[in-house]
């Protein structure tokens, strides 16, 4: 498990249950549809990923389909910060 990955599973976990038996399973979650965020605190999201990893999301990254799931999510955080996702 990468860096990321465990830092927005910890995220999430402080916001509710995130379902699933394994670490796979909860990484494939999509964190709208089992309501651990709202679109109001998604903007939230963004900033504090944005402050925390110095990264800076453009409207392609969050239309991406990966960043509706956890680990999609880190997959795209661990490209801007390679400098490979823009």
């Amino acid at each position: 498990m990468t860096d990321t990955q465990q830092w927005l599973l910890d995220l999430f976990s402080s916001k509710g249950r995130i379902p699933g038996e394994t670490t796979d399973q909860q990484l494939d979650v999509d964190y709208f549809e089992v309501a651990l965020i709202d679109s109001l605190e998604l903007v939230e999201l963004v900033e504090t990923i944005e402050e925390t990893f110095g990264v800076r999301f453009q409207s392609a990254h969050l239309q991406d389909i990966r960043f509706r799931r956890i680990g999609g999510l880190a997959e795209v955080i661990d490209e801007l910060r390679r400098g490979s996702g823009s």
